[in-house]
């Protein structure tokens, strides 16, 4: 098992389907710092198999976004503070 950052749109709806927005997900959601400006992008934290996991890109994939709509990838460091820290 191991644990994956994802974007807060791919977290789970109170239907228990996908999200598809930050609005609908009824998870917990965290403002990690962005890697390429000072802005932040919402993340959820899934606890999974790892034979579940593909690194091929899937059609219909939601990528990381700032709050205007930017794609923007989560910093890892803080996304390691964080998960070491309030996720736990």
């Amino acid at each position: 098992r191991t644990v994956l950052a994802c974007p807060a749109a791919v977290g789970i709806a109170a239907s228990g389907e996908w999200a598809g927005s930050e609005g609908a997900c009824c998870g917990a959601i965290f403002h990690c710092v962005c890697i390429e400006s000072n802005k932040s992008c919402a993340v959820v934290f899934y606890d999974v198999s790892t034979e579940a996991i593909s690194l091929k890109a899937l059609p219909g994939g939601i990528d990381f976004t700032t709050t205007d709509e930017e794609l923007a990838l989560p910093a890892k460091e803080d996304l390691l503070a964080m998960f070491q820290g309030s996720v736990q």
